[in-house]
């Protein structure tokens, strides 16, 4: 019983979690195909807003630590602080899409997202964050100096 054991402990470490791991990496990546909802932006609709001037306002809510360490963001975006949503969210046009992106699409973004729609504004997230952006193959631009 015990050499059965030692078998199938063999098995799952070195055939069964290496084929888990790669799964979960495809699947991390599948942000990039996926529909937008009301929530969540599709790459695709996002790549067409950017090809359209002035059809979303795109917001880089990254943390400060992950926006220093960074080199660039995506097209058109505006660098603002998360943390002071409350006081620059007045100023954002209401006839507009508010696109917003984080590091990866996690708590700011979705935090932010609750903010502003709760507050009148039609805002959505990018799946994945800046970083799913750019595994999708999504456009960046040098940050403003």
């Amino acid at each position: 019983m015990k050499q059965v054991k030692s078998y199938l402990f063999v098995f799952i470490m070195f055939f069964a979690m290496p084929l888990a791991v790669n799964v979960a990496s495809a699947a991390d990546k599948d942000y990039a195909r996926q529909p937008s909802t009301e929530r969540v932006i599709s790459h695709a609709d996002l790549r067409k807003a950017l090809a359209q001037p002035d059809s979303a306002v795109i917001l880089d809510l990254r943390r400060s630590s992950d926006y220093d360490k960074d080199t660039v963001t995506v097209p058109t975006a505006r660098r603002l602080h998360p943390d002071k949503i409350a006081e620059w969210s007045g100023s954002l046009p209401r006839d507009k899409e508010i696109v917003l992106f984080c590091a990866h699409g996690g708590s700011i973004s979705n935090a932010s997202v609750d903010y502003l729609t709760k507050n009148g504004f039609k805002a959505r997230l990018i799946a994945g964050g800046i970083d799913g952006w750019r595994e999708g193959g999504g456009a960046t631009v040098p940050k403003p100096q």
